[in-house]
């Protein structure tokens, strides 16, 4: 029975690897259909095109560009939810950049699930998440935008949430991207017990200001580490590091940009009193 299941897991993912190496672009083709061509802006990270969807600032004194990065699965910031937030930002003085944030679930080899020990308390998904191979595809990402935003004056603000986040923070300690002069986090996670411990420790560790967002009831991860996110920045002494709660209902679930949820609205709020009280 066992190597029948493990030839079964093996069948799996040789249909659905393909499938996950075609993820990156896939939201990228989405914008593509769903937009004009004059609504979109292409970026070249490595040998991939992107689209991405800029906006401008709807006041004439911009504050700078915010980069809103979105993903096609339920563990990150989704578009509906990007459109939103980049409206109301706009209203507030931001340029706004939505990018497919090109994390995908890229699936570790069959020899790794069959030889690895699963302790009986881990979560039985976590090894559908290849970090490091994910990590690298995000790094290149944001070092391209960074590039692609380079001649916009005044301040660049990294938005992301979930997995994204969590891969961000660590890039950012290991100061493996460019280094923000903000970076926002919503509930930031990874599916793995000692990667999730982790966050807090590498949100520490970077060195510009932080507003970290949690998104209460949006899942267990997050649960498990936001009280350790905010203890480890106090310990470490971080400057200009600021956790704020909001309700995770109907966050992400209004399916059009023209109808505006009202945890958008109090995101977009906090982050106006958080960039307010940077002095921008």
């Amino acid at each position: 029975m066992q190597n029948l299941c493990s030839s079964f897991f093996g069948l799996i993912l040789a249909v659905l690897a393909p499938l996950s190496l075609a993820q990156p672009s896939m939201l990228s083709e989405d914008l593509e259909r769903r937009f004009h061509a004059e609504e979109l802006e292409q970026v070249l990270v490595g040998e991939l095109t992107l689209s991405v969807i800029p906006q401008e600032s709807a006041i004439p004194l911009s504050r700078g560009v915010a980069i809103l990065l979105v993903d096609a699965g339920y563990q990150g910031l989704r578009l509906a939810a990007a459109q939103q937030l980049a409206k109301q930002l706009n209203q507030l003085g931001w340029h706004t950049l939505i990018a497919p944030s090109l994390i995908e679930v890229a699936l570790v080899t069959a020899e790794q699930t069959d030889n690895t020990t699963v302790h009986p308390r881990s979560a039985s998904h976590q090894a559908w998440y290849d970090f490091d191979r994910t990590k690298t595809q995000l790094s290149l990402l944001v070092n391209a935008l960074f590039n692609h935003v380079s001649s916009q004056r005044g301040f660049k603000l990294i938005v992301s949430q979930g997995m994204t986040a969590a891969h961000l923070i660590e890039l950012a300690a290991e100061e493996q991207i460019a280094a923000p002069d903000s970076m926002v986090v919503i509930s930031p996670f990874w599916p793995d017990r000692r990667k999730n411990l982790a966050i807090g420790e590498s949100l520490a560790k970077t060195e510009f200001p932080v507003l970290d967002i949690n998104l209460i009831r949006s899942n267990l991860w997050d649960a498990h580490t936001y009280r350790k996110r905010r203890q480890d920045a106090n310990n470490a002494l971080k400057l200009h590091y600021r956790q704020r709660s909001i309700h995770a209902d109907n966050f992400s679930s209004y399916a059009y940009a023209e109808t505006i949820s009202p945890q958008i609205v109090q995101l977009s709020k906090e982050i106006y009193g958080w960039t307010s009280y940077l002095g921008w």
